[in-house]
């Protein structure tokens, strides 16, 4: 068995996650689902029947409560959105919520520490064009599913604290895959790891798939996920698994 892993992470609990569910478990990508109780930017989020459902196949991540900035409110307020969203989210699907993600990628070294009293077990950002782990409460990303690829050279130069895997990003520059759309900068780094190793995490939100008309070539990208696993080359886990 390759020492690559695959994992993957949706955010915001659009009611389109449905829709996602049933292609992810299609080609049998396991996910986390960071789903907020409301959400201040989009009002529509999945209820409880909706949560429920989906926990039954997938795993599901805590988001706050109403899918604030957490640096731009108090501290005490922030905790109480974290555990809030935490302890409802835990009702509802009748188990502990293990993992967290930061709404807008916003958090400072306070938030890491309520989240991590919070009795979470790993929280992610949307760092970008990551291979590796080296803080389970920072977690990054490697590919994001959006419209364009130039958004990864952005978040990566803006949002990445050490700007890691210098080499390989500059080879997806000099090859022209870091200016081209998400999918085939997904399928280059996805390369990459499966030769190097490591850990290929790919993100985003169903509503963002829908509204770019992402579909079809996520599609086709879960599908080469599926194969090179079938040949043995790489191994698909939970996020929460993937720090294990």
């Amino acid at each position: 068995m390759s020492n690559a892993i695959v994992t993957t992470s949706w955010d915001d609990g659009h009611p389109l996650d449905m829709k996602l569910a049933h292609l992810l478990g299609k080609y049998e990508i396991p996910a986390t689902f960071f789903i907020p109780i409301r959400n201040s930017q989009r009002r529509d989020v999945l209820d409880g029947k909706g949560i429920l459902e989906l926990s039954e196949a997938f795993d599901i991540g805590g988001h706050t409560y109403n899918h604030v900035d957490l640096t731009g409110i108090d501290l005490e307020e922030a905790k109480e959105e974290i555990l809030k969203g935490k302890e409802t989210i835990e009702n509802i699907i009748g188990r502990d919520v293990e993992s967290f993600c930061y709404p807008l990628g916003k958090y400072n070294k306070d938030i890491i520490e309520i989240v991590r009293q919070s009795g979470f077990s790993c929280a992610r950002t949307v760092r970008l064009l990551e291979t590796s782990i080296k803080d389970p409460f920072q977690l990054g990303t490697t590919a994001h599913v959006t419209e364009k690829g130039l958004t990864h050279i952005t978040n990566y130069f803006l949002k990445s604290r050490d700007l890691p895997n210098r080499r390989m990003v500059c080879r997806l520059i000099g090859g022209g895959a870091m200016f081209r759309d998400w999918y085939h900068l997904a399928n280059n780094t996805l390369e990459y790891v499966v030769r190097k190793g490591g850990v290929f995490h790919l993100w985003g939100h169903s509503w963002e798939i829908e509204q770019f008309g992402q579909w079809g070539k996520l599609e086709v990208f879960l599908a080469r996920m599926m194969e090179l696993k079938e040949r043995g080359m790489l191994k698909t886990v939970s996020l929460t698994e993937s720090i294990k």
